[in-house]
């Protein structure tokens, strides 16, 4: 059974399909619930890859065909970090996966990569701070189902990247499933005008945060990072781009190179000749461009074209042809910043219906302003022939305006399933104003029979992506395992970059690399307040074998608050050798008497600094006490309680303060959970020193966060080029002040 033949069982003609909103209400009540027939509701729960199904190595490879190749590495070496990034460029391949699976044959525009990080906080037209989806590239109308299963893999894979216990990522996808569920019911009873004018703005998003507080769902201190979020998203606009991006070069204003990643026009292309043709080129799609915005009068004329530069952006657009615009008005304070993206073919395209636009950059325009409840006024497209003599379509729009993505590296579960709901609730919203909401309210039912089926098929589905995962991290590995001569690097290079370099210069750039290497190893270090330690495991290839090595890591901050990897080294452990090894090392190159250090607690590590630090104070990670306590929770309903609970003596104000509330929590928890409460009361105090230093210091001495940021950019940085040597293991730069 197919719609077709579910309409004429309720006595439809074909044609309603195409003329929904011609039916009545019962009609198209009565057609959600045939749907169930062929496609049940629990039928969406099971995933298991087709038989013929596509090597995934394959899809991305097909990909990087039409792309830069020198940017491909880059794309590749995002996707690695972890199997949450790799799964954000991953949408073609699981558009492959979806088409083998049951579908309802309800049709929305969906939004074709609706993985949570391509939702976030962006301005209206009006100056409103708005919550909606801002990833569209993939746009293309399909079922709508397909958009949710995506969105409830992203946060079971979210969840797993963080190492949340699998009854709180359960929570968390429930929790987008039936938000998306219950709005599209709520949808279902509403008019047509107030489905399309609904939105979320940026008062009604932070009340739905406060009243999480208030019901002790969500911690003030959560509520706080949504508050700061918010400010930050404000002064995200072309102004600020400006100012980060452009500078003076030769008494003109350009962008300023950032090799790979930001690479001026003028570097491009060399010969004066070619930049002629391609910046007239890019003139004239401006002016193109001018005629797919609206009114007579555009605040576009206002601004005269300066410059341009090639950027790369995000995780799975890496390698697309993607460029930021220099515009100036009246003065030099009157700037405005476009981003002008190659749009290619959507990646749901081969398993639906070919798209009705030509122009692909109409496509993901038209999409945008279908899907989002209010679009910037600098959106439109154009299509332009290059220097290669291809034609590509573009589609332009400011580059940042009011525009910010949720923090994952910082959200607790009970931030996320918050998160999690504004999605669900989004993704409904953009859903009802292109599609049938009454037959999908229908269809999905009062009950939680889908929930369930999305929980069960996220899950199956984000143990496929660590395989496909994996399946990356194989091919470079193997290269890696074996050992690859500099011959070996020379023919890699040529097949990833489309260019070659002879196994003489990769030697040569080798033992340059070696030489500042080893000299950043034992430069002097100046005087550091405070010290962060950390350690994270990798790989390392010695005697032909590869072995799970320590990376052992020190961030300092210095006493104008500017921080610094003061050293970073490998061993096969963490014991307590190493540990006093590398601290004795940054002894001896100047690391005197920091005022505190800052890190978990590890035996060897705790060990090795009371052996070269006597005296100095420790303050142990308050974030790992609050995980590590939960391990002597004796019942799931109690973790949020529990963990609210210990945040509570961390947010107070001084040490007499959380001692006193310590003492509290210890008392109520000593009748019920015994073993609990004996070790809140050992190890908490741990988390206490911070509070011995001025208060505007304290919030970033609580834990050692700022070194799990350099872990994961470390981590970025290498992970992309480990197979041509044994991993260099320092970030470019050197230091992070």
């Amino acid at each position: 059974m197919d719609l077709t033949e579910a309409s004429r069982q309720i006595g439809l003609p074909p044609s309603a399909l195409k003329k929904t909103n011609r039916l009545s209400r019962s009609q198209r009540t009565a057609r959600g619930k045939v749907v169930r027939q062929w496609a049940p509701r629990p039928i969406h729960g099971p995933w298991q890859p087709a038989a013929d199904r596509p090597d995934p190595i394959d899809l991305l490879e097909e990909q990087a065909g039409t792309r830069v190749s020198d940017l491909v590495p880059i794309r590749y070496g995002r996707m690695l970090v972890s199997p949450f990034t790799f799964y954000r460029g991953a949408a073609s391949i699981m558009a492959a996966d979806l088409a083998s699976t049951p579908r309802t044959g309800l049709v929305v525009q969906c939004c074709g990569d609706a993985h949570l990080s391509n939702f976030g906080l962006f301005a209206s037209p009006e100056r409103q701070l708005m919550f909606d989806i801002n990833d569209f590239d993939e746009t293309l109308p399909g079922p709508w189902e397909w958009d949710v299963k995506r969105l409830a893999a992203s946060f079971e894979i979210a969840g797993r990247d963080r190492s949340f216990s699998r009854s709180d990522r359960r929570d968390v996808v429930l929790a987008a499933v039936e938000e998306y569920r219950e709005q599209m019911r709520k949808a279902a009873k509403r008019g047509s005008l107030d489905v399309w004018y609904s939105h979320m703005e940026m008062h009604r998003m932070l009340e739905w945060v406060d009243t999480e507080v208030k019901e002790e769902r969500l911690g003030k201190k959560d509520a706080k990072g949504v508050a700061k979020g918010v400010a930050k998203a404000r002064t995200r606009d072309s102004m600020r781009a400006f100012k980060k991006l452009t500078g003076q070069v030769d008494g003109r204003l350009r962008f300023i190179a950032d090799p790979p990643l930001i690479v001026p026009i003028d570097d491009l292309v060399l010969s004066a000749e070619a930049r002629h043709r391609t910046e007239r080129s890019l003139r004239k799609l401006i002016k193109k461009y001018r005629q797919t915005l609206a009114g007579e009068h555009h605040p576009l004329e206002d601004y005269r074209y300066l410059h341009m530069a090639r950027k790369v952006v995000g995780v799975g657009s890496v390698g697309t042809r993607c460029w930021v615009a220099l515009f100036i008005g009246r003065d030099h304070v009157d700037p405005l910043v476009l981003q002008i993206k190659q749009a290619e073919e959507a990646v749901g395209e081969p398993f639906l219906a070919k798209s009705q636009y030509a122009n692909q950059g109409q496509r993901v325009v038209e999409g945008q302003r279908l899907m989002q409840s209010a679009s910037d006024i600098f959106l439109g497209w154009n299509r332009i022939t290059a220097e290669d003599g291809v034609a590509r379509d573009f589609y332009m729009r400011q580059l940042w305006d009011w525009k910010l993505s949720a923090d994952l590296e910082t959200m607790l579960p009970e931030g996320l399933a918050i998160y999690a709901q504004m999605c669900g609730w989004t993704l409904a919203r953009a859903h009802a104003r292109s599609g049938d909401a009454i037959a999908i309210g229908s269809y999905l039912g009062a009950g939680d029979r889908f929930d369930q089926a999305m929980c069960r098929f996220a899950m199956a589905y984000a143990d496929q992506n660590q395989k496909d995962y994996e399946a990356l991290k194989l091919a470079i590995a193997e290269m890696y395992v074996q050992g690859v001569s500099t011959r070996k690097v020379s023919a890699i290079v040529e097949q990833l970059c489309g260019h070659s370099v002879s196994s003489t210069q990769v030697s040569q750039c080798a033992a340059r690399l070696d030489a500042e290497l080893e000299g950043w190893r034992n430069r002097p270090l100046e005087p550091c307040r405070y010290v962060f330690l950390d350690a994270r495991y990798e790989k390392v290839r010695q005697g032909g074998q590869v072995l799970d090595c320590a990376v052992l890591i020190a961030l300092g901050v210095r006493p104008d608050g500017k921080r610094s990897i003061l050293g970073v080294s490998v061993a096969l452990s963490e014991a307590e050798v190493h540990w006093r090894a590398f601290l004795s090392n940054l002894q001896q190159r100047g690391l005197h008497a920091p005022a505190l250090l800052i890190s978990d607690d590890h035996k060897g590590l705790g060990a090795a600094r009371q052996a070269v630090f006597p005296g100095v104070p420790w303050q142990r990670c308050q974030f790992h006490l609050q995980q590590n306590a939960q391990a002597y929770v004796p019942r799931l309903d109690q973790r949020a309680p529990v963990a609210h609970a210990i945040r509570s003596v961390f947010d107070c104000p001084d040490r007499l303060t959380a001692q006193a509330r310590l003492k509290e929590i210890v008392a109520a928890h000593a009748p019920t959970a015994p073993k609990l409460a004996a070790w809140m009361e050992e190890n908490l105090p741990q988390g206490f020193a911070a509070f011995a230093f001025p208060r505007e210091h304290q919030r970033r001495l609580r834990t050692s966060n700022p070194l799990e940021r350099v872990n994961k950019e470390l981590k970025r940085r290498t992970c992309g080029f480990r197979f041509c040597r044994t991993p260099v293991l320092i970030p470019a730069g050197h230091h992070s002040d």
